[in-house]
């Protein structure tokens, strides 16, 4: 991004860029939101985020 002499122009300029960079981001089939982590789960072609896919699929194994 090209930064100007005009802050309030660049902010608006940096916000949208950041917007549309936003919408590429998967979306969890999960809770719907956009995955903002490094990474993402997919399971059957469904994408979750770590907080979904921890709740979904984590379980305890048994004490042996």
């Amino acid at each position: 991004m090209i930064w100007t002499d005009d802050p309030v122009m660049d902010a608006a300029n940096h916000e949208a860029e950041r917007e549309r960079k936003m919408q590429e981001l998967p979306i969890c089939d999960c809770c719907g939101n956009r995955i903002t982590d490094d990474y993402y789960w997919e399971f059957a072609r469904d994408k979750y985020c770590e907080a979904c896919a921890e709740k979904m699929f984590r379980k305890l194994t048994p004490e042996v």
